[in-house]
């Protein structure tokens, strides 16, 4: 499998400025109770790195019951308490850059400091994946997605913190911005959101987008890009690992889609930390 005609080539030079706020690569597969057995916990930290870096924590489970209903006014007797969903554990570095939630029918890493795809996030994704090779591997992989979550905020490039809606103009591809490219409407607009279904060879991808309010007060743009495959197949590590990289290509793609070239090349020579 290789990347889709349509982004061949990308440029993959690291940006001096990231919008990122987090990483989140998922795998999903079938109910494999191995996995949130506590020896397999302590077990996964020693692969990761032992308890000096990685630290264990559980994930919450959650209690169902069920109860019929006006049993109470009639006097009736509730219905036996069902077992609890969920619950796991989550393994997160020492330093806060990344995590690894595991539960019976999912493994995934999270990550709020990115570096880059081939440096920094595979590498980690080949380092859990050998790990779950040698707790014991599900047997079918049912989704695998890669999702980045990415805010864009003026301040960042070199503008005036974003006050107004019709102030994105410049920054995000005009594809995306609808009434926003109407000179007539822009000042009138108080917020905008969209959501756009891809179907691309070997991969899918859906793309959340608006403007949203960012941390420091000033408006951002929101570009939310989750490429995923869907569908049973065996699971096979290293066709994981190969295809998960197909996913960041896919991503990349439409993230540098979604941005004018200006701002692209503004966020390649920015002086702020951080890369992509």
């Amino acid at each position: 499998m290789a990347l889709p005609a349509i982004f061949e080539g990308l440029d993959e030079t690291p940006l001096a400025w990231s919008p990122i706020v987090t990483v989140i690569w998922q795998l999903r597969f079938e109910e494999h109770p191995i996995l949130i057995a506590p020896q397999t916990a302590l077990r996964l930290q020693e692969l990761l790195g032992g308890a000096a870096e990685f630290a264990l924590t559980m994930l919450p489970r959650i209690q169902l019951s069920v109860q019929a209903a006006g049993a109470g006014a009639a006097g009736g007797m509730p219905t036996p308490a069902m077992g609890a969903a969920g619950g796991g554990w989550r393994l997160s570095a020492a330093d806060g850059s990344w995590h690894v939630n595991v539960e019976a029918g999912s493994v995934s890493v999270e990550s709020s400091s990115y570096g880059s795809w081939a440096s920094d996030f595979s590498p980690r994704l080949q380092q859990v994946l050998e790990a779950l090779e040698d707790v014991g591997p599900p047997v079918v992989e049912s989704r695998l997605g890669l999702r980045y979550v990415n805010i864009l905020v003026g301040s960042a490039v070199g503008r005036s913190p974003l006050s107004a809606p019709g102030e994105l103009s410049g920054l995000i591809a005009p594809w995306l911005l609808g009434p926003l490219n109407e000179s007539r409407l822009q000042d009138f607009v108080q917020m905008t959101q969209g959501r756009v279904a891809f179907g691309f060879e070997h991969a899918n991808a859906i793309l959340n987008h608006g403007v949203v309010s960012a941390e420091n007060g000033e408006l951002g743009y929101l570009v939310d890009i989750d490429a995923f495959r869907e569908g049973g197949r065996a699971f096979q590590s290293n066709d994981v690992l190969a295809h998960s990289t197909i996913l960041h290509g896919v991503a990349l793609g439409l993230f540098q889609e979604s941005l004018t070239p200006e701002i692209l090349e503004s966020m390649r020579s920015a002086s702020a930390g951080g890369g992509a």
